[in-house]
Formats: C-alpha cells, sequence, structure tokens
C-alpha cells in the first residue's frame, strides 16, 4: 500500500513539475540562446524564422519556442543550422 502511495505522489510531482515549466498550448517557450544551440546541435531542431533579434523555432517533437540571439552577426549561426539541416526562414523585424 505504501508503494502504491509513493508511487502516485511520484507521478503528481512529475505531473505538477511538468505544467509549470512547459509553455500553454498556443505559446511559445521562452529559451535561452545557448539551450537553443544545444537543441540544434543535438538535432532536436526541426525549423526557424529569424526575425531581428528574435528566433522563432520547432523542435522535431513539434513543440514551439523562442530564443534571442545575442550576436550582431548571424553567420555563425545560419551556418550551425545550415550544418544541422535545420530549415530557415526570415521575416523583417518589427
Amino acid at each position: 500500500m505504501r508503494s502504491v502511495f509513493l508511487a502516485c505522489t511520484a507521478t503528481a510531482a512529475a505531473l505538477l513539475c511538468s505544467t509549470v515549466t512547459a509553455a500553454p498550448p498556443g505559446q511559445r517557450e521562452e529559451v535561452r540562446y545557448s539551450q537553443f544551440l544545444d537543441d540544434v546541435k543535438s538535432g532536436r531542431v526541426d525549423s526557424v524564422v529569424l526575425q531581428g533579434e528574435t528566433i522563432y523555432g520547432v523542435r522535431k517533437d513539434k513543440t514551439q519556442f523562442k530564443a534571442f540571439n545575442p550576436e550582431t552577426d548571424s553567420t555563425a549561426l545560419i551556418s550551425t543550422l545550415v550544418k544541422a539541416r535545420v530549415a530557415i526562414g526570415a521575416k523583417p523585424p518589427t
């Protein structure tokens, strides 16, 4: 009986944590630029749209995110995206 209680408590805690940290449906999770680069290099990013300093992206698991590009020249970023076979789009800054 105690193990069932512990299992239920652990499951509830895990669900609560994922609910608190996940972006609501239709909203993009804001990630650090370093996390974005890790995701790109690990093959988890499917596509991005660059708009000014903002990077809007979709991971291969269909979750959406956004990150802010601290670089003044995106040449290195674009090279990294191309090497990782990420689809790249662009829009004018807002």
